[in-house]
């Protein structure tokens, strides 16, 4: 059954590799400048240089986001046609970036990284088995683990116990404020990105954004 559905997830974005960030959504670039900030800033800072993995890069919209930024990125995806779509982008932008054809279950890469990223619409709903998947993660991670999850499946407070259950400290959540369907102006989106950390009103604000982000860090 698992295999099945793989082969279904496969076809799916295999079809939509050629158009999938400008299909998806409105704005890419506000999109993976956020998930490049959550990556600088969020928790423990990740400077340029760090090392990141990206996993469910899609056609590599986020990647090339965060080569640009100065990042050493690995970036891994299930669709061959996703990878075929995210080396071509890091070519034509002329920026390096190690990328990847695997699968989140069962991900073995033998090394660890700064970053792990694995915000990829809902981390709980792709992982089939989210707490093996993080416990795995957790062993590629030197510094830090962000992932993602769909409040309307799953509550932050079991994002945060799947976490911890892997390991990790330090765990934060916030939901992820920038619009999938429409653009903004910056300033809008920076009163935006304020708004995840001020207590209750992110909690509302659940009700408003597709999905939340959760942080979780290796402990010293």
């Amino acid at each position: 059954m698992a295999d099945q559905r793989k082969e279904i997830l496969r076809r799916k974005y295999d079809a939509l590799a050629s158009r999938y960030a400008t299909h998806r959504y409105a704005d890419p670039a506000a999109i993976a400048r956020r998930q490049v900030e959550l990556v600088r800033r969020w928790g423990t800072p990740a400077p340029p240089g760090a090392s990141v993995l990206e996993i469910g890069c899609a056609d590599g919209f986020v990647t090339e986001a965060l080569a640009r930024a100065g990042y050493r990125v690995t970036a891994v995806d299930l669709s061959p046609a996703m990878v075929a779509a995210a080396r071509q982008r890091l070519t034509e932008a002329g920026l390096d970036a190690e990328i990847l054809e695997a699968d989140l279950d069962g991900l073995s890469l033998g090394r660890r990284f700064d970053v792990v990223l694995a915000v990829m619409a809902n981390f709980f709903h792709y992982a089939t088995d989210p707490e093996a998947t993080l416990a795995r993660l957790r062993s590629h991670t030197a510094g830090k683990l962000i992932v993602d999850a769909d409040p309307r499946r799953v509550r932050p407070r079991e994002a945060a116990r799947a976490l911890a259950a892997a390991g990790l400290v330090r765990i934060a959540w916030r939901p992820f404020l920038v619009p999938q369907t429409r653009t903004l102006a910056r300033p809008a989106l920076r009163a935006l990105a304020a708004a995840e950390l001020v207590p209750g009103l992110r909690t509302v604000a659940l009700r408003l954004t597709p999905k939340f982000v959760v942080k979780g860090e290796v402990p010293a």
